[in-house]
């Protein structure tokens, strides 16, 4: 039996990597291509993986935290409540009692807001001689001097209002937006820009802030948007200086370097495919990937140059490298992947998503 036909089916598939260098590059190439394909969208260039910062996605749908909350939002409403802040040397003034009537006038039309509660709604309540009278704090808009005073002596003597709607000191009011119950990501977007339009279009020179639950979840959308597009670049150029100043070959600079960024981008390929979102947990994953699984490919590319020269290296020589490195990689690519499997057992959505994410990218890696 020669050597060409004495291979064993151990060795099978290093001789098939050496032999078809190019078709396995091409095919993984292809491959990546297509994953890229799946996280960019090739006509309009939007990103299409989501990113959901909210509780379900910590907690998962079926946590006892989160149906108990969903519990409580039935029988007192929601609490998305955006917060719009209007600072004024007085806040009963002609201008800033306007801008607030505006505002409110336009943001009760926006589509998905429920409620707008601001110091043109707020209820009142009076002591009159027929009893107890409950009306707007406002009835009318004020027109004359002693109208605005009057509004603003009842406001401020009016502890529903004052700390509520009103600073203690008269000089901040804010307006309360309560958004309508709703899990969709899109809606929300739509309500915020849509608040950011009116705010912009109405503000003027005023000093308007606008805050709540909704906009730090936006907020945290382009946090981990950044830090994912981010982190993995920087991390990947320390790689290639290390590399390079530890091996002096692009060859063994470039290897490590395509393998970790391929597994990344197989890993939230697979993510966006099974109609996954990223948090702000499962966004770790890409650079820890990156981390993790550099040694692999750097480890068989050490064990070629100690072996035999990049030069010299011909398809048996090669093979035999791949096949003596093939059971260490697979093993230290196995104890990483149990150790992340383990996570799939918390009550934790996102933590067990963690684990099931890092499971895959390990496993792109080691192959």
């Amino acid at each position: 039996m020669t050597e060409s036909t004495g291979i064993s089916q151990c060795k099978a598939v290093p001789v098939l990597i050496c032999r078809s260098p190019g078709i396995i590059a091409i095919t993984i190439a292809i491959l990546t291509l297509l994953a890229l394909f799946l996280i960019i969208n090739p006509r309009t260039g939007q990103l299409q993986i989501n990113v959901d910062p909210s509780e379900r996605a910590l907690l998962g749908l079926n946590h006892e935290g989160w149906e108990f909350y969903q519990q409580v939002r039935g029988v007192f409403g929601n609490d998305e409540t955006i917060m719009i802040a209007i600072d004024s040397d007085d806040v009963f003034s002609p201008e800033t009692i306007g801008l607030v009537l505006r505002l409110t006038e336009r943001l009760e039309k926006v589509e998905g807001v429920s409620a707008v509660v601001s110091l043109k709604n707020a209820l009142a309540i009076r002591n009159t001689d027929f009893g107890m009278d409950i009306a707007p704090l406002m009835e009318k808009v004020p027109e004359t001097h002693e109208e605005f005073e009057s509004v603003r002596k009842e406001a401020l003597d009016n502890p529903f209002i004052k700390s509520i709607l009103l600073s203690e000191e008269g000089d901040t009011t804010a307006i309360l937006v309560n958004i309508e119950i709703s899990e969709d990501q899109e809606l929300l977007n739509q309500v915020n820009a849509s608040i950011d339009k009116i705010v912009s279009e109405e503000a003027g020179d005023a000093r308007v802030w606008v805050t709540g639950a909704s906009r730090v979840k936006l907020a945290t959308i382009d946090v981990v948007l950044n830090d994912l597009f981010t982190f993995p670049p920087l991390i990947t150029l320390v790689m290639m200086v290390l590399l390079w100043l530890m091996l002096r070959s692009l060859v063994s600079v470039l290897v490590p370097l395509i393998s970790v960024i391929t597994a990344v981008i197989w890993t939230l390929a697979t993510i966006t495919a099974l109609g996954y979102s990223l948090n702000i947990l499962t966004a770790l994953v890409p650079p820890l990937l990156m981390i993790l699984t550099l040694s692999y490919s750097m480890y068989i590319m050490l064990d070629i140059r100690a072996s035999v020269s990049m030069e010299q290296a011909g398809e048996h020589e090669t093979a035999e490298v791949l096949y003596k490195a093939a059971l260490p990689v697979l093993l230290a690519g196995l104890t990483t992947s149990i150790g992340f499997a383990t996570l799939t057992v918390s009550n934790l959505s996102a933590i067990r998503e963690f684990g099931i994410f890092s499971v895959i990218g390990v496993i792109y890696a080691t192959i």
